[in-house]
């Protein structure tokens, strides 16, 4: 998903016959465009679903947008410009409920570093690789959701006949008991790489995301005509948390290392997610600096302190006296003489008198 994509072929809206040629391309920092010969009708601004018959199989097409287009009156043509909001590569959808899924593999950026998980080793002449992958973390998030971590060793064969590069990498698979829409599954990647962000102190993101659905199959290549294997579809958007600036941090700088919790992994993540849709407003506040931490503003130490006092406020007493002596005493004010509207005026100033300062909360 941090990677530039290119897919040509013919495209369609399900359900009509009208097909148009054009190429589809997308790049980590401008998201996804697809660039067609003709249109889709020159008054249809947003378009639920396009399907794509390209060079890579079929690619279906989520909430696409008319960005513009141009006519030559001189040749009698045309072509338009449309921006898709999620690109699901893979699969041909023909109707937005059909969208739902019951597992989805990703891995994140610095997911490897913070495991700090080193499994390549070399002879004593350094010419000899053994890999033993790590076991299997197997976590049990919430209920109808779990999640297994991989690691494994990717070979990169593409410099050629003499040069190879191998690199360690793990991902992430959730399995639900039920289907759920992939927006839903997008929530709960969140809630990992916002946890990654917090314990690497730098913002994590997606580098790639595998889509499955168990009644979406596809045959063997292995054993051809004999079984049928789970089909992957990728899933690519415009991920506003990519920024080529963010660094690659090694496990000494990481806030939170993951050998200081290892044993309550599982436990940390279940309470992660428990607090995830609760406390969203503050984790939010939380995480925004990790954006442009490398740009200074004084927002970012706002956010900051915005986010203790969203926590202190759900999680702490939130009162300064208790409610029976903060009620003497307004009760005491009102006793004076005052019109009926200035008594209201006075219990509506002090209505939140008793909770604690900025200062006493950080304190």
């Amino acid at each position: 998903m941090i990677y530039d994509q290119l897919y040509q072929g013919d495209w369609y809206i399900p359900g009509q016959d009208k097909m148009v040629h054009g190429s589809l391309s997308y790049d980590p920092t401008n998201g996804p465009k697809l660039d067609v010969v003709g249109d889709f009708g020159w008054n249809v601004g947003l378009i639920n679903l396009v399907v794509g018959k390209t060079t890579d199989g079929f690619v279906t097409l989520l909430d696409v947008r008319r960005g513009g287009g141009k006519y030559w009156n001189e040749t009698n043509t045309s072509s338009a410009q449309y921006y898709p909001g999620f690109i699901f590569h893979g699969y041909k959808f023909e109707k937005v409920e059909e969208l739902v899924f019951d597992n989805v593999s990703f891995s994140l950026f610095n997911l490897i570093e913070w495991f700090n998980i080193d499994s390549l080793q070399e002879d004593d002449f350094g010419n000899l690789f053994q890999y033993k992958p790590p076991k299997d973390i197997e976590l049990a998030c919430y209920e109808g959701c779990s999640a297994r971590i991989e690691f494994y060793l990717f070979r990169d064969y593409s410099g050629g006949q003499f040069k190879t590069i191998l690199k360690q990498s793990c991902k992430i698979t959730l399995s639900y008991k039920s289907f759920r829409s992939f927006k839903e599954i997008l929530r709960d990647i969140m809630v990992f790489f916002r946890f990654l962000s917090v314990c690497t102190y730098e913002q994590s993101y997606p580098l790639w995301i595998m889509l499955g659905n168990s009644n979406i199959t596809m045959p063997d290549p292995n054993m051809p005509g004999l079984r049928q294997i789970p089909k992957e579809i990728r899933l690519i958007y415009h991920n506003s948390f990519y920024n080529k600036n963010h660094k690659v941090r090694r496990s000494v700088e990481h806030l939170i290392p993951y050998e200081s919790i290892a044993n309550s992994f599982e436990a940390i993540i279940r309470e992660w997610f428990k607090i995830s849709e609760e406390l969203d407003p503050m984790l939010r506040l939380l995480v925004n600096p990790f954006l442009d931490k490398y740009d200074f503003s004084v927002e970012k130490f706002m956010d900051t302190m915005r986010a203790a006092e969203t926590f202190h406020r759900r999680h702490h007493t939130n009162a300064v006296l208790s409610k029976e002596e903060f009620k003497r005493r307004l009760e005491q004010l009102c006793a004076v003489d005052l019109t009926d509207e200035e008594r209201k005026w006075v219990r509506e100033k002090l209505n939140f008198a008793n909770e604690p300062t900025l200062k006493q909360r950080l304190a």
